[in-house]
């Protein structure tokens, strides 16, 4: 789950900043184009953001959107998968999601405080 946070981060932060969803996988797995994509930024901005900041700043994204979801209504219950993934086998792995709901919430928890 953490491991899903922190991309969720990243791909926050770089949705964020106007850069294609597209290009998260290359951008997160090869340093340099992650370093110019932050260049970039900071061009464009006038930032001075480093790519250790990525994270940070896509988690202060991602707690602002969650804010801004709770504010319109919407509750936990609204965080779940559709109830099939959690019998239907995904290929080409054939797992099911299979994290109880207590462990989803364990994981915006801090965002509440």
């Amino acid at each position: 789950m953490e491991l899903s946070r922190a991309f969720q981060a990243a791909t926050a932060f770089i949705d964020a900043t106007g850069y294609c969803l597209f290009i998260a996988f290359p951008v997160l797995d090869i340093p340099a184009g992650m370093e110019g994509m932050v260049e970039t930024v900071n061009a464009v901005l006038g930032t001075a953001w480093k790519t250790e900041d990525v994270g940070t700043l896509g988690l202060e994204t991602l707690k602002l959107e969650w804010q801004f979801n709770k504010n319109a209504g919407f509750t936990k219950e609204d965080d779940r998968p559709p109830e099939y993934m959690r019998y239907e086998k995904l290929p080409p792995h054939n797992q099911v999601f299979d994290i109880p709901d207590a462990e989803l919430d364990k994981i915006w928890a801090s965002f509440a405080g």
